[in-house]
């Protein structure tokens, strides 16, 4: 009896599940009329009659743009600051103060034969040299030479050179050691010219046997082109060859380098080079001595006087 009541509910649930489903038929039926009615006839829920085309957005032409080339600052060409990089400054102890270090990439040269090429650095000579000395009823007459004049200069203790900015005080004789042999010391007699340097403040002594040298340092650079011409600058020196300008950044003695700052046509910006020999040193051309015959022949006919 059990299964049989089971089979009738069964049945009356199916019913009801039909009678269910034709009520929602009929009541979506009703809403989707009403919906429509709603909407009026332009709107239409069925399948649209064409196919739908997107419409693009409008095309914009984009202005074409350029990064501007870096202007230099007021302390320099080589300072040149772009986005991602800035001048690399490095302490300059000589100078006590930051200096620029390389503004641009460094290009090494060794052997130009389009530029300034390295022949050596060497000390920059004292403007005034000793060459030779006479003897008279009146004392010593000494003859010296200067780099910055061309003709001998002859002058007497108490004298005094005007454009070198040098009061000649004093003339003696002294003996100096030069070595030793098996005897022991050997001695030289040497004359000794010392003068007052008013552009330093203090004394200078003046040797007749060798040149006096400063500390500072002098590059020898010859130019490309022409055979034996050469030109010596100090830091901060500039030179021009065949439209370009050469200007000197920095010296070095040890190894012998001069960092030089390049700014000839078709340069946008100027550009750093560093010089190095390309010769051992022994190879370079040696200036003539001032402390020469010729000077000491040249002297002794100007004032009359007997070699030394």
């Amino acid at each position: 009896m059990r299964h049989r009541t089971k089979v009738e509910y069964d049945k009356l649930g199916f019913g009801l599940a039909v009678v269910f489903a034709g009520l929602s038929v009929t009541w979506a039926g009703r809403q989707f009329r009403t919906l429509q009615d709603m909407l009026g006839p332009e709107f239409s829920l069925g399948k649209p009659e064409a196919t739908y085309q997107a419409e693009g957005w409008p095309e914009v032409a984009a202005a074409g743009r350029e990064w501007v080339a870096p202007i230099p600052q007021v302390r320099g060409n080589g300072w040149l600051y772009e986005v991602f990089a800035p001048p690399l400054l490095a302490y300059d102890k000589t100078k006590g103060a930051f200096a620029l270090a390389t503004a641009r990439p460094s290009v090494e040269r060794v052997g130009l034969t389009e530029g300034p090429e390295l022949l050596q650095v060497q000390r920059q000579p004292y403007r005034l040299q000793l060459v030779g000395y006479f003897t008279s009823a009146d004392g010593y007459l000494a003859a010296f030479a200067s780099p910055l004049q061309p003709d001998t200069l002859l002058a007497r203790p108490g004298g005094r050179f005007e454009e070198l900015g040098l009061v000649f005080r004093r003339f003696e004789m002294r003996k100096v050691a030069v070595g030793r042999n098996e005897a022991g010391p050997v001695s030289e007699v040497t004359g000794v010219a010392v003068l007052y340097d008013e552009r330093a403040g203090t004394e200078v002594e003046l040797d007749s046997r060798t040149r006096r040298f400063t500390d500072t340092a002098l590059a020898v650079i010859r130019l490309p082109g022409v055979r034996g011409q050469t030109r010596e600058l100090i830091e901060g020196d500039s030179l021009s060859f065949a439209g370009a300008t050469y200007r000197v950044t920095r010296i070095q003695f040890a190894p012998p380098e001069v960092v030089i700052i390049e700014n000839a046509p078709g340069l946008s910006n100027p550009e750093e080079k560093t010089l190095r020999p390309a010769a051992p040193l022994a190879d370079a051309p040696v200036r003539p001595d001032p402390v020469s015959a010729t000077a000491a022949t040249l002297a002794h006919s100007e004032a009359g006087y007997p070699a030394p």
